[in-house]
């Protein structure tokens, strides 16, 4: 098997790539040096966050035509004048607390801010 020589040239300052080529094969082996433009760092955007477009409160409350306990939640709410309607899944966890639902009820919350978030 032929035995590849390569040489390194020392890299130039203008940010330009030096890349040699060369091989003992040939019959004259003479080096060449091919320059090679430095590709651009690539810019990254950092996605934006992804946040329901409806407010938790708000979704819920769309969901009373639902059967099971989602459904079942949605239409308690609606009855619930001081109900969050622009909170999160946390306000509406915290209202339940304050009128001692049961515990069916957080669970409802728990399947509801899954869909919600899957939305």
């Amino acid at each position: 098997m032929a035995r590849v020589s390569r040489k390194w040239a020392p890299a130039p300052d203008n940010g330009s790539l030096v890349l040699p080529y060369g091989c003992a094969e040939a019959a004259t082996p003479e080096p060449s040096v091919e320059q090679v433009e430095a590709a651009p760092a690539p810019q990254y955007r950092t996605p934006p966050a992804t946040t329901p477009r409806v407010p938790f409160g708000t979704w819920l409350l769309k969901q009373d035509l639902r059967d099971g306990w989602i459904g079942i939640l949605a239409k308690g709410a609606k009855t619930d004048r001081a109900f969050p309607k622009q909170g999160d899944p946390d306000a509406v966890r915290k209202r339940l607390g304050e009128t001692g639902a049961e515990a069916d009820m957080f669970e409802a919350v728990d399947d509801a801010e899954r869909e919600w978030l899957s939305a």
